[in-house]
């Protein structure tokens, strides 16, 4: 449990909607943590131990009508390094930073319940 809420890794790697309806099934969203950062570090340190280091979709993505990043919760994804766009438009954890991948490709996904 982070900042009360707990978080959970899919067992099966999905495309980035398709992620989404999986955290909906379990109760929850792909993650966010717009009011604490310091959970992406977390996250990250736990698929670590887990043996897990490769991409996990989370619940941001590039907005065009805004022209900007933001949670699917509608806030704004203030994170360094972030790099989305109309391209890679779907938001996932990758090494120590957040980048933007196209929303087809399948990654595991990090879920917030």
């Amino acid at each position: 449990e982070l900042d009360g809420a707990c978080y959970e890794l899919t067992d099966e790697p999905l495309q980035f909607w398709s992620a989404q309806s999986e955290c909906e099934t379990r109760g929850g969203n792909l993650a966010s943590w717009a009011s604490n950062p310091q959970i992406h570090k977390e996250l990250l340190a736990f698929g670590i131990k887990s043996g897990y280091t490769s991409n996990a979709w989370i619940g941001a993505q590039f907005n065009t009508d805004l022209g900007t990043s933001v949670w699917l919760d509608g806030s704004m994804l203030e994170i360094p390094y972030t790099r989305l766009n109309s391209v890679t438009a779907c938001a996932a954890t990758y090494k120590k930073i957040i980048a933007g991948f196209k929303c087809k490709n399948m990654y595991r996904a990090w879920c917030k319940i």
